[in-house]
This record gives structure tokens, C-alpha cells and sequence, in this order.
């Protein structure tokens, strides 16, 4: 693996990087997390996801954790997985924590692909599966983005 690494300055100049093995290690690392590289590992992601304190939301916002992950992706990952957006990473069981990882993947590289599912929860009322009411939050246990969920 190569990776030739250089910082762009405040004012735009371009400069060697540093500690050019951090950044090298950074770059892959994230590479191997993001739902939508190639280079995609799903035991790594799911192993990084159940390490977070946080709830489930928070943690797959979180650049570090989930790299590639946005608010829709989000939303729809989570109710596919049919895990709950509020509930606390350590309290999610390792099948949980991999459908998750799964459900993430799935829907960034359908949308990559330019074959994005259809939204189940996202900005609706009546979810997409059963018809019942979509619940609609934002906070601290969101990670203050607008989040959707099919309770039923």
C-alpha cells in the first residue's frame, strides 16, 4: 500500500505531511471503516461500532466510527436493522451490532450505485413497511440530527 501524503495549509499552500505514517495508518484505517469503499471491512466496522458508550445514532454519525455514514443512511439502516435510535451501543447484542454494520453498507452502496432504496422512515409519517407512525426526534441522543423511527 502507497499513499503519498501532504497537508494543505491555511492559506493553501501544500506541504509535506509530518508524521506521514499516522496519516498513513488514519487514511487506511477509515478506508477499511467506510460503508462505501471497496476496501470495506465488515468484522472491523462491526468491532469499532461496539466499542461506542454512546447510542446507536450518535455512534454511526460519528466520522471516526462509521465513515461514508449520513442522516438518511442512518435512519434507513437503523430501521432495516430494526434496532432503535435511541438505545445505547453496549446494550445491542452482536447480531444486532452486524445488522446495523450490514443495513449500513446495503444502503450506501445501493445509493453509490445509483440504485438508492426507497424511504421506509426517512421524512415520513406512515412507515414505509407497516404503516404505522413514524416517530420524529432530535436531541443529545441523536446527535441533534433530525432522526426517524418506526416504533411498531
Amino acid at each position: 500500500r502507497t499513499l503519498d501524503v501532504f497537508n494543505v495549509g491555511e492559506y493553501g499552500g501544500v506541504h509535506a505531511a509530518r508524521d506521514v505514517e499516522k496519516v498513513r495508518e488514519k487514511v487506511f484505517t477509515r478506508t477499511s471503516l467506510d460503508v462505501c469503499s471497496e476496501a470495506f471491512d465488515p468484522a472491523a466496522a462491526a468491532a469499532r461500532l461496539a466499542r461506542e458508550t454512546s447510542t446507536v445514532a450518535v455512534a454511526v454519525m460519528n466520522q471516526g466510527v462509521s465513515p461514508g455514514t449520513g442522516n438518511i443512511i442512518k435512519n434507513e439502516a437503523l430501521h432495516r436493522a430494526r434496532v432503535a435510535p435511541d438505545r445505547k451501543v453496549g446494550d445491542l447484542s452482536e447480531d444486532e451490532v452486524k445488522a446495523v454494520v450490514r443495513e449500513l453498507r446495503s444502503y450506501a452502496r445501493a445509493w453509490l450505485q445509483g440504485r438508492r432504496p426507497p424511504f421506509l422512515v426517512y421524512d415520513k409519517a406512515a412507515c414505509g413497511d407497516c404503516g404505522g407512525t413514524v416517530s420524529v426526534s432530535k436531541g443529545a441522543a441523536t446527535a441533534g440530527r433530525v432522526t426517524f423511527h418506526c416504533a411498531a
